[in-house]
């Protein structure tokens, strides 16, 4: 297990499987352990290597970042679509707005925001960061 996520309610985790081999799943378990289950499994889902889980802010969905996107998935396994596509720097830097209409990541180590519906991307080359946190009130 790693990159392991906890629900914004407490009451699952998120996490990754495979260490970067072709073995690479995503699964969602209760946060007491029970109920474990596959949501993405590499060789079907093909979304390649994953990296950077994080949950949104509502629970209702999970991005992560792989070696050329950032895609959103349902808890449930459901919806996984591509939010951006690009180079981005394999560490947890995938980080939801507060409201949950946003997502900051790193593209090539300059600050990157996109509205989750893929609109709106703006980089900021001026800002070079290996992590992100967004200030609540924001």
């Amino acid at each position: 297990m790693y990159h392991p996520a906890l629900s914004p309610d407490g009451t699952q985790i998120g996490y990754f499987d495979g260490m970067g081999d072709h073995s690479h799943n995503l699964w969602v378990m209760n946060a007491d352990g029970t109920e474990r289950r596959l949501l993405l499994d590499h060789e079907v889902a093909g979304p390649g290597h994953m990296y950077a889980l994080t949950w949104s802010p509502d629970g209702e969905w999970l991005a992560f970042q792989t070696d050329n996107r950032i895609y959103l998935v349902r808890p449930d396994g459901t919806g996984l679509r591509p939010v951006v596509e690009g180079f981005f720097i394999a560490a947890a830097a995938v980080q939801w707005s507060p409201d949950g209409s946003r997502i900051a990541y790193l593209r090539g180590g300059a600050l990157s925001i996109v509205n989750v519906d893929g609109g709106d991307e703006r980089i900021i080359e001026q800002i070079r960061a290996t992590s992100i946190a967004w200030n609540p009130a924001v």
